[in-house]
């Protein structure tokens, strides 16, 4: 594939409206975005600046980039990739440098409680919706009228006695309820559906694709499943004839809490607005198009025709069964020790523990009475548990050195669970597992959890 000779720059606008650019103090930015259908899109970013004078933790900046289109007329296309909350500044004294890192709008929901009494009960879906923005100060440009279920009445406070909730949680649940992805620009928030608009089209070419490799063909979806964890209690809708034409697409939606009273009337609007829906997975590298998110539509074209149709940008979605109940949180380090998550799902490890202990890179999960089973594969020679801290810490399950897998049984509601490793302090770690929980006493072969799909994100260098 022919390169381009393409220019790209990239800006700094603090609050103060001071500006930082690659010509003084700027070394580099990446931005990783992330998110799926049914659920939220986070943006993460990393700079690198020269110097070590800077005070900017909890302030904000925006990132302005710029891409050369015309050399000859000195001609720029520019866009603001988003406004960033800064969390952690590091300064590196021997190099002179500092690490900034932040999120956008949604990671910082990601990082607030919810605290009961900030949003009033009952009240419709889109009620909601307009109550968060009112709370945290943000606009939403869609048209929420046209979004299914957004008239149903929620008639409590689902949240007030949910472990570890946080408002991003809420959004999340909103966009599973109306079947599209929330995501922020800036200080306003979008529910993208799945559907193909006419006007939002933007073609990639070879003059803008250094590399492009498709997948196979997702979909067409034809299949929806509310379910309700681990206990499988379970409401489903298909299109029979689709899945006798095309195989079976199914999407399941777990343990929604805005769904979960009335799935089988909320179940089919659903439906209908991800019926026959169908994209080409696709791994891409670019020159510029920094400025796109998940859920973005668009078109690419070699040798000037359309490739394979339309593909949805930055959203990979690969069927599994839904047996894995572990999700992944982000987290890099723990008691000492830095974490690593491969794109096979085997988490590395690596570090000398401060702590006889170090938690695995998991969301805190639920469980329900029933029977569950814990399996691993990789570096088995360090002890594993799975723990609870909600109502004095107290250990679920176990597996010793050497074991692969352990089912065992709660027999109350277990809340704040999590996996960690045990170890002596001082511990030097060099290991690498990945992991599966599920319901039941068999241990299926590895698989990711993400309510059914997994996501590809894009990652921008600049």
């Amino acid at each position: 594939m022919k390169e381009p000779v393409k220019m790209v720059t990239a800006s700094l606008v603090l609050d103060d409206n001071t500006v930082i650019t690659g010509q003084d103090k700027l070394i580099k930015i990446t931005i990783d975005s992330s998110g799926h259908l049914f659920g939220t899109a986070t943006s993460v970013i990393n700079i690198e600046l020269f110097g070590t004078n800077y005070n900017l933790v909890d302030h904000t900046f925006s990132v302005v980039a710029k891409t050369l289109i015309d050399a000859v007329n000195d001609t720029w296309e520019e866009a603001n990739l988003g406004l960033f909350y800064v969390e952690e500044s590091t300064a590196d004294f021997e190099k002179k440098t500092t690490k900034i890192k932040g999120y956008d709008l949604m990671g910082k929901l990601a990082k607030t409680p919810y605290n009961s009494g900030t949003i009033q009960f009952p009240c419709t879906v889109k009620e909601l919706i307009n109550q968060l923005a009112g709370r945290f100060d943000f606009t939403v440009d869609t048209n929420l009228d046209n979004l299914p279920n957004i008239t149903y009445q929620i008639p409590e406070d689902l949240y007030v006695k949910i472990s570890n909730c946080t408002y991003r949680d809420i959004l999340g649940e909103i966009a599973g309820a109306t079947a599209t992805i929330a995501v922020f620009n800036g200080k306003t928030l979008s529910f993208r559906d799945s559907k193909k608009k006419p006007d939002e089209d933007e073609i990639w070419t070879y003059d803008n694709l250094k590399t492009l490799k498709y997948k196979p063909k997702y979909g067409p979806v034809n299949s929806l499943v509310l379910a309700r964890t681990p206990q499988e209690d379970n409401v489903a809708v298909a299109d029979n004839t689709s899945v006798a034409n095309n195989g079976r697409t199914e999407v399941k939606l777990a343990n929604n809490e805005i769904l979960d009273d009335d799935r089988r009337k909320l179940i089919t609007p659903i439906f209908n607005s991800i019926k026959d829906f169908s994209h080409h997975p696709f791994e891409a590298e670019t020159t510029g198009f920094g400025w796109y998110k998940p859920g973005d539509l668009v078109l690419a074209q070699a040798s000037g025709k359309v490739m394979n149709g339309q593909v949805k940008g930055d959203l990979k979605q690969s069927r599994t069964n839904g047996y894995n109940l572990l999700t992944l949180n982000g987290t890099k380090t723990s008691s000492g020790a830095n974490l690593n998550v491969k794109p096979d799902g085997f988490i590395e490890a690596k570090g000398t523990l401060v702590n006889n202990w170090m938690r695995l890179p998991f969301n805190e999960f639920t469980l329900l009475p029933g029977t569950y089973t814990i399996s691993r594969e990789g570096n088995t020679d360090v002890f594993m548990v799975i723990d609870s801290n909600v109502g004095g810490n107290h250990t679920l399950a176990r597996l010793s050195s050497g074991e692969t897998k352990t089912t065992f049984t709660v027999s109350n509601t277990e809340y704040g669970c999590y996996i960690a490793y045990l170890a002596n302090k001082d511990t030097n770690l060099n290991i690498s597992a990945r992991f599966m929980l599920e319901a039941g006493s068999v241990a299926h072969p590895y698989e990711p959890s993400n309510l059914g799909f997994q996501n590809l994100f894009i990652k921008t260098h600049w």
